[in-house]
């Protein structure tokens, strides 16, 4: 069962430790607490990291040469409290030897839509668009 712990370190600085004592530093960066990830942030990049990998092994199952990954995630979030996402924008930078661009959409709509818990339990009022860009 996936498990967290955040304990407050100072002002608005908090450590997170996962369920296998990995550690993240949390700020708000307000004040004087302007070291960590912001909260927001490590959401988008949880977004990130959990298509991230489901996509790697899709493509490798389809044998697929990738040879590098980037994904630039960018969110607009509501101006007034609490904030909430209303659209988020994933851009997937894919590298490698005669990649196939329907296995690569292929493998970020099952990334996206089927495999990743992240993007499900995102509210369906947050419009998250995908493209991606097979670089040389």
């Amino acid at each position: 069962m996936p498990s967290a712990r955040l304990v407050w370190i100072e002002e608005n600085a908090f450590l997170g430790t996962d369920s296998h004592q990995h550690a993240t530093l949390v700020s708000s960066q307000q004040g004087e607490a302007v070291y960590g990830v912001k909260p927001t942030e490590l959401f988008l990049m949880s977004l990130a990291a959990c298509t991230a990998v489901t996509f790697v092994q899709v493509m490798q199952k389809k044998r697929q040469a990738l040879t590098a990954l980037e994904i630039d995630v960018e969110g607009t979030q509501h101006p007034e409290p609490p904030w909430q996402f209303e659209r988020i924008r994933m851009l997937y930078r894919v590298r490698g030897t005669d990649l196939d661009p329907q296995a690569v959409g292929r493998a970020l709509e099952l990334a996206e839509h089927k495999y990743c818990s992240v993007a499900a339990s995102l509210s369906e009022k947050v419009a998250v668009e995908t493209g991606f860009e097979i670089l040389p």
